[in-house]
């Protein structure tokens, strides 16, 4: 379904400044539905849309589109990115925050599905995935195929929260079991 690039850019904006506004990526699945039926009835969104689509299709255009890599575009990745007023960390402050100083980003080594990267240092090696937690599930199926396919490079999972919603101690908790009974660690940003 292609939209043309000013009712994008328009769209696009009022969906993501929603999102922000309301923590879209701590949201529970009927919030998140009740904000895609929001945007399918709203003029600025649905109704730029409807011009060249049914609303069911404009549910998914947002749905599979945009909101697909609104977590992405908060870490600066991909088409999207630019229409982020809120960014989440940069990769480096995550590398630091995960693993310490001295740690960088290896060039070219960034990965989505999930986010993920290689930091090095004096030689060692780390591959760091991060996600809010309820992208747990896929961190680790990700290091744990990875492992399974060959892969000996430690991995870093890293569950990232807000100072408003962080992840919950229960949670956390269930979090660090999984992970070291994969033998994998989690940290909590």
């Amino acid at each position: 379904m292609a939209v043309p690039e000013n009712i994008e850019e328009k769209v696009v904006g009022k969906i993501f400044a929603d999102a922000q506004a309301r923590g879209w990526t701590n949201l529970s699945a009927n919030a998140r539905t009740n904000m895609y039926n929001e945007w399918v009835n709203h003029p600025d969104v649905g109704g730029r849309l409807r011009g060249s689509m049914s609303a069911e299709q404009a549910r998914v255009w947002i749905k599979d589109g945009p909101m697909k890599e609104f977590s992405r575009a908060r870490y600066g990745i991909g088409k999207y990115k630019d229409y982020i007023t809120e960014p989440a960390l940069g990769r480096q402050e995550l590398i630091r925050r995960a693993l310490g100083v001295g740690w960088q980003e290896e060039p070219k080594s960034l990965r989505v599905k999930p986010l993920r990267i290689t930091a090095s240092k004096e030689g060692e090696l780390v591959r760091l995935t991060w996600g809010p937690a309820s992208d747990f599930k896929h961190l680790l199926w990700a290091a744990l195929q990875s492992g399974a396919n060959g892969d000996t490079m430690e991995w870093e999972l890293c569950v990232v929260s807000t100072f408003e919603d962080p992840t919950p101690t229960d949670k956390r908790e269930l979090f660090n079991r999984i992970a070291e009974r994969c033998g994998l660690r989690v940290k909590f940003l």
